[in-house]
Protein backbone atom coordinates (compact mmCIF):
# COMPACT_ATOMS: atom_id res chain seq x y z
CA UNK A 1 0.00 0.00 0.00
CA UNK A 2 1.91 3.03 -0.85
CA UNK A 3 1.97 6.19 0.70
CA UNK A 4 -0.73 8.48 -0.35
CA UNK A 5 -3.31 5.87 -0.32
CA UNK A 6 -2.64 5.25 3.48
CA UNK A 7 -3.30 8.95 3.84
CA UNK A 8 -6.80 8.93 2.10
CA UNK A 9 -7.71 5.92 4.33
CA UNK A 10 -6.53 7.99 7.57
CA UNK A 11 -8.42 10.88 6.25
CA UNK A 12 -11.89 8.60 5.50
CA UNK A 13 -11.72 7.17 8.67
CA UNK A 14 -10.84 10.52 10.46
CA UNK A 15 -14.12 12.39 9.34
CA UNK A 16 -16.13 9.64 9.43
CA UNK A 17 -15.44 9.70 13.12
CA UNK A 18 -16.25 13.04 13.54
CA UNK A 19 -19.23 13.42 11.83
CA UNK A 20 -20.57 10.88 13.79
CA UNK A 21 -19.54 12.57 17.18
CA UNK A 22 -21.55 15.33 15.89
CA UNK A 23 -24.68 13.71 14.78
CA UNK A 24 -25.11 11.28 17.54
CA UNK A 25 -25.10 13.93 19.94
CA UNK A 26 -26.98 13.48 23.49
CA UNK A 27 -26.49 16.97 24.97
CA UNK A 28 -23.40 16.55 26.95
CA UNK A 29 -20.51 17.36 25.14
CA UNK A 30 -17.03 18.34 24.86
CA UNK A 31 -17.67 21.75 23.46
CA UNK A 32 -16.25 24.55 25.67
CA UNK A 33 -18.41 26.88 24.60
CA UNK A 34 -20.81 29.64 26.66
CA UNK A 35 -23.59 26.98 26.19
CA UNK A 36 -22.04 24.46 28.63
CA UNK A 37 -20.54 24.74 31.32
CA UNK A 38 -17.14 22.70 31.85
CA UNK A 39 -17.34 20.36 34.56
CA UNK A 40 -15.95 17.20 36.41
CA UNK A 41 -17.71 13.57 36.45
CA UNK A 42 -18.70 12.25 39.39
CA UNK A 43 -19.81 8.85 40.17
CA UNK A 44 -21.89 7.05 43.61
CA UNK A 45 -21.59 3.56 44.02
CA UNK A 46 -25.09 2.21 45.75
CA UNK A 47 -24.01 -1.53 45.50
CA UNK A 48 -22.00 -4.22 47.81
CA UNK A 49 -19.43 -4.26 44.85
CA UNK A 50 -16.73 -2.89 43.97
CA UNK A 51 -16.28 -0.66 40.41
CA UNK A 52 -13.13 -0.85 38.42
CA UNK A 53 -14.12 1.89 36.79
CA UNK A 54 -17.65 4.01 34.85
CA UNK A 55 -17.91 6.48 32.42
CA UNK A 56 -20.26 9.02 30.91
CA UNK A 57 -20.87 9.23 27.68
CA UNK A 58 -17.51 7.85 27.61
CA UNK A 59 -16.00 10.27 29.86
CA UNK A 60 -14.60 9.41 33.52
CA UNK A 61 -12.76 5.98 34.47
CA UNK A 62 -12.44 6.55 38.28
CA UNK A 63 -12.63 3.13 40.58
CA UNK A 64 -15.06 3.56 43.60
CA UNK A 65 -15.15 0.89 46.67
CA UNK A 66 -18.47 -0.10 47.83
CA UNK A 67 -21.44 1.97 49.08
CA UNK A 68 -18.55 4.99 48.75
CA UNK A 69 -18.76 7.94 46.13
CA UNK A 70 -15.52 9.71 44.00
CA UNK A 71 -15.49 13.07 41.79
CA UNK A 72 -12.67 15.18 40.35
CA UNK A 73 -12.67 13.04 37.23
CA UNK A 74 -12.32 15.83 34.42
CA UNK A 75 -13.96 17.30 32.17
CA UNK A 76 -17.46 17.08 30.17
CA UNK A 77 -19.41 19.71 28.52
CA UNK A 78 -22.67 19.92 30.57
CA UNK A 79 -25.59 22.14 29.23
CA UNK A 80 -26.17 25.33 31.05
CA UNK A 81 -29.94 24.80 30.99
CA UNK A 82 -31.23 21.26 31.48
CA UNK A 83 -32.72 19.95 28.27
CA UNK A 84 -35.48 17.59 28.28
CA UNK A 85 -34.87 14.48 27.01
CA UNK A 86 -31.32 14.75 27.33
CA UNK A 87 -29.99 11.08 27.96
CA UNK A 88 -26.23 9.60 27.98
CA UNK A 89 -24.49 6.70 28.46
CA UNK A 90 -23.05 5.59 31.83
CA UNK A 91 -21.01 2.22 31.38
CA UNK A 92 -19.46 0.62 34.41
CA UNK A 93 -17.42 -2.95 35.77
CA UNK A 94 -17.89 -4.10 39.08
CA UNK A 95 -16.33 -7.41 40.63
CA UNK A 96 -18.66 -9.87 42.19
CA UNK A 97 -17.99 -12.11 45.37
CA UNK A 98 -15.37 -14.22 43.29
CA UNK A 99 -13.90 -10.56 41.83
CA UNK A 100 -15.10 -11.86 38.55
CA UNK A 101 -15.47 -8.72 36.41
CA UNK A 102 -19.35 -7.38 35.19
CA UNK A 103 -19.58 -5.31 32.27
CA UNK A 104 -22.58 -2.83 32.04
CA UNK A 105 -24.24 -0.31 30.05
CA UNK A 106 -27.17 2.11 30.41
CA UNK A 107 -28.60 4.72 28.33
CA UNK A 108 -30.24 7.24 31.13
CA UNK A 109 -32.16 10.56 30.90
CA UNK A 110 -30.30 12.93 32.73
CA UNK A 111 -32.57 14.66 35.66
CA UNK A 112 -33.84 18.15 35.57
CA UNK A 113 -31.63 20.16 36.88
CA UNK A 114 -31.55 24.00 37.82
CA UNK A 115 -28.12 25.17 37.34
CA UNK A 116 -25.19 23.30 36.01
CA UNK A 117 -22.52 21.72 37.66
CA UNK A 118 -20.86 18.25 38.44
CA UNK A 119 -23.04 15.42 36.89
CA UNK A 120 -23.01 12.33 38.85
CA UNK A 121 -23.56 8.86 38.01
CA UNK A 122 -25.75 6.93 40.80
CA UNK A 123 -25.48 3.11 40.20
CA UNK A 124 -28.01 1.38 42.37
CA UNK A 125 -28.36 -2.55 41.84
CA UNK A 126 -30.36 -4.29 39.76
CA UNK A 127 -29.05 -2.16 37.02
CA UNK A 128 -30.96 0.60 38.11
CA UNK A 129 -28.87 4.12 36.93
CA UNK A 130 -29.97 7.58 37.69
CA UNK A 131 -27.98 10.61 36.42
CA UNK A 132 -28.11 14.02 38.17
CA UNK A 133 -26.04 17.13 37.80
CA UNK A 134 -25.43 19.24 41.32
CA UNK A 135 -23.87 22.19 41.05
CA UNK A 136 -22.86 22.83 44.62
CA UNK A 137 -23.51 19.53 46.54
CA UNK A 138 -21.65 17.09 46.20
CA UNK A 139 -23.00 13.14 47.48
CA UNK A 140 -22.58 13.48 51.21
CA UNK A 141 -24.73 16.53 51.39
CA UNK A 142 -27.94 16.31 52.46
CA UNK A 143 -28.37 18.97 49.29
CA UNK A 144 -27.48 16.72 47.06
CA UNK A 145 -30.23 15.56 44.36
CA UNK A 146 -29.90 11.56 45.75
CA UNK A 147 -29.15 10.71 49.09
CA UNK A 148 -25.77 8.70 49.74
CA UNK A 149 -26.01 4.76 50.63
CA UNK A 150 -25.89 3.72 53.92
CA UNK A 151 -23.44 0.50 54.04
CA UNK A 152 -25.94 -2.03 55.52
CA UNK A 153 -23.46 -4.46 56.62
CA UNK A 154 -21.53 -1.64 58.59
CA UNK A 155 -22.52 -0.43 62.13
CA UNK A 156 -22.86 3.04 62.00
CA UNK A 157 -21.95 5.32 65.01
CA UNK A 158 -24.98 6.41 67.28
CA UNK A 159 -25.88 9.17 68.72
CA UNK A 160 -26.21 8.89 72.56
Amino acid sequence: MNHRMLLRIVAVLFSTQLFAGCAGSSGISTDRSDKFVYATIGGVNHTDMYMDWFSIDGHGGANMRAYASTSGVCCIGVPRGYRPGMTVTVEWQARDKNDKPIRKSKVVEVEPYTEAGTIYAHIFPNDVVRVVVAARYGPGNPNHPIPLTVNPNRKQDRQP
